[in-house]
């Protein structure tokens, strides 16, 4: 039996409509074409989307503690630590991890292969200089960009495709 694929797509809510959702839709009706079936997609879970083509896995929104425990350990957005828990109780079942940027591949990439997977990361755009315009936090509020070209590099590195 074929191994799944999994989609996180938990960086960007699919059903507004703006340039990241697009970008994201596109590459998961190409992917559910081309693998019937096998498509489990990682969703915010107040995003309540159900799609009887693939499997949805409800990411739960984390506390402003695990935020900030997060940021200082390196996961920054809200799936990290819950992709790498649900990727350990389900080993063996998943191939491939697509993930949203660049940024949130880098924080997860090395734990991933170590778990026997192969990597895809989308990369939307030049994540520094979008954190830089929209003044995230991550860049203290447009003020450096080293952290985000920093876990960015690791996504571009360390990604199979």
């Amino acid at each position: 039996m074929a191994k799944r694929i999994l989609i996180d797509a938990t960086n960007t809510t699919i059903t507004i409509p703006n340039g990241g959702s697009f970008c994201t839709q596109a590459y998961m009706e190409a992917l559910l074409a081309l693998y019937p079936g096998r498509v489990d997609v990682l969703h915010p879970q107040e995003a309540h989307i159900r799609d009887g083509r693939y499997r949805t896995i409800d990411v739960p929104r984390r506390s402003h503690m695990q935020c900030v425990l997060g940021f200082l350990r390196g996961r920054f957005y809200r799936s990290a630590s819950f992709l790498m828990e649900y990727l350990r109780a389900h080993q063996g079942e998943y191939e491939w991890v697509l993930i949203n940027t660049g940024l949130y591949a880098g924080c997860n990439i090395q734990a991933l292969h170590a778990l026997g997977l192969s990597i895809m990361v989308l990369h939307h755009n030049f994540e520094s200089e979008y954190r830089m315009d929209s003044k995230s936090i991550l860049t203290l509020k447009g003020r450096t960009d080293r952290i985000v070209r920093y876990w960015e590099r690791k996504g571009y590195q360390g990604a199979d495709t």
